[in-house]
Order: structure tokens, then sequence, then C-alpha cells
């Protein structure tokens, strides 16, 4: 069967407050901000901070390094995110939670201001697409500092295979074929076989 999640206009603004007020709690104390009841503190960062850890990196070791030094920083932040966020649905699991949990990214991402994204998921060839119809924010911050030869958003595909996984039970990889920092009109992760060598 093939599931497709989006997020309309309306549900991301509906998305924005629950995710970036009504799950985020500040502890005064501290001066810090906790998310979805997380022990790991939560801050707000612009995106092309995320972007220059990138563009820093690859200037120092290479894209290679960089891009994977960035994806498995973005895979712990998303395991993590379905994680808590897991603990937050309240309606009724079908499919054991897993398609919910799946669908949930779009609105939280959404709602985090990392770009408005559509999910299509085909439980019958486990293909899974991620897609930002207006780029992912990462992206956009990159394309204000010149067109790529590469996609600027390995710590996204990071986190979308984070997401996915810890949701769907499931071990794949994803790669952006399609990024706004080279020109392109929206961002495309889609699911591919193992990249990394599989430990035997």
């Amino acid at each position: 069967m093939k599931h497709r999640f989006t997020v309309s206009e309306k549900d991301s603004e509906v998305q924005f407050h629950r995710v970036s007020q009504d799950l985020l709690t500040h502890n005064p104390k501290q001066g810090v901000n906790y998310w979805g009841g997380a022990e790991y503190p939560t801050m707000l960062i612009w995106a092309g901070r995320i972007y220059d850890f990138l563009r820093v990196l690859e200037g120092v070791v290479g894209h290679y390094p960089a891009r994977m030094q960035s994806y498995l920083v973005g895979y712990t932040s998303g395991w993590n995110g379905a994680e808590v966020n897991a603990r937050l649905l309240t309606d009724a699991p079908a499919n054991d939670g897993k398609t919910r949990l799946l669908s949930s990214g779009s609105g939280i991402l959404s709602g985090a201001g990392w770009g408005r994204c559509e999910i299509e998921y085909d439980d019958a060839t486990g293909q899974v697409y991620w897609i930002f119809p207006g780029g992912t924010a990462i992206g956009l911050a990159a394309r204000q500092e010149g067109r790529r030869d590469k996609p600027a958003c390995p710590f996204v595909a990071g986190f979308v295979a984070g997401w996915t996984n810890r949701s769907l039970g499931m071990k794949i990889e994803f790669q952006e074929s399609k990024c706004v920092s080279m020109g392109d009109p929206k961002c495309i992760f889609e699911s591919v076989e193992f990249l990394r060598p599989k430990a035997e």
C-alpha cells in the first residue's frame, strides 16, 4: 500500500504553535529550553549555521567526510526526535503505530521551521521519499551563499533516515537527489540501499 502524508500551509501554522510553543518548556534557572519532555536541552539556531558546519568541514576534510559527519549527527537527531514523538502520540496506533509515527515527522519538521514536507511511503517496496516543495531551511540558507555542485542538506538526509528507521523499524539510508542550493525547485530525499559497509 502506498501512503502519502502532507502538511498544508494551515496545518504548518498549527504545527508551529504545537512544536515551537506548546511542546517547548523553559527552565529559567538554567536559561535553557526542553522539548517534548526530552532530557536534552533544545535551542534555536539559524539554518545557515547548520550549513556552515558542512561548509567549513568540506574545506578542512573534503566533501565526503564532511557529508558523513553531518549525516550521522542528523541521524541521531532524527532517531531521538522520533523516539520522543512516539511518547507524545496519543491516538490509536495503526500498523503498530509505525506508519503514524512516520507521518508525524512532516508536521514536526514544518512546525520546527525546517520546511514543509510530504512523505511518500510504499510499504510493499519499502521505498520512502521526503519531499520539501519549497526546499529545506538549510538548503535555502545555502542557496544564499551561492549555487552548489553537491547537495547542502546531509544533516536533513540523516535526520529523515533516523526518523524513518525508528518509525518503521528499518535499516535504510537516504540521499538528497534534488536540492534548492543546486538550483532545483525543491529538496528531495529518497531511500537507498545501505551506503556504508554493513557490519558482519
